[in-house]
């Protein structure tokens, strides 16, 4: 791909990323279609189809971004505690509170749920006995449950009462 093109492909795939947020404050996630999303882009479906095999692609590709972002906040950081750590994840997504509400309620929860056992795994909770998976598999769900009612909540907690509900069941010092 030469340079122009690709700025051109770079520039639609924002564009459609643009739209498909603007869309996801004013709609669920169901009711958002390729048709509106490429109308307001100003592109074609081919386009659209282009970037993305539908609008759950969409969804995924921003998952994605989100990922490397939270990456990004833990290479700055330079914190080893767990609770400094988490406070850092749960101020993301209060940050991007829209995108991860919708995320939780949608068919790529369970992709995003295996980047949160890479905390685990990084917290001192090996994964190699078939007993300390299932632990893994116990508190990752039920820290996920929290973080999607917390979400479905507004957010009506703060992050350090939301870290102590947490620590309660997972120690977190």
């Amino acid at each position: 791909m030469n340079k122009k093109a690709n700025e051109q492909y770079k520039s639609n795939e924002r564009e459609i990323l643009d739209v498909f947020t603007r869309l996801l404050e004013e709609k669920d996630l169901q009711k958002i279609t390729v048709k509106e999303i490429c109308e307001d882009a100003h592109i074609n479906r081919s386009t659209f189809y282009y970037h993305f095999e539908d609008v759950y692609g969409v969804l995924e590709k921003m998952w994605i971004i989100h990922v490397e972002n939270m990456k990004y906040i833990f290479r700055q950081s330079h914190s080893s505690s767990k609770k400094e750590n988490l406070r850092m994840i749960l101020e993301y997504i209060k940050d991007n509170e829209l995108f991860y509400r919708v995320s939780f309620h949608s068919p790529i929860f369970n992709r995003m749920s295996v980047g949160f056992e890479t905390i685990f795994k990084q917290h001192e909770i090996n994964s190699s006995s078939l007993k300390n998976r299932y632990q893994i598999e116990f508190i990752k769900q039920g820290m996920l449950s929290t973080i999607a009612y917390w979400l479905d909540m507004d957010c009506n907690l703060s992050v350090d009462d939301l870290l102590d509900v947490i620590d309660t069941f997972y120690s977190l010092n």
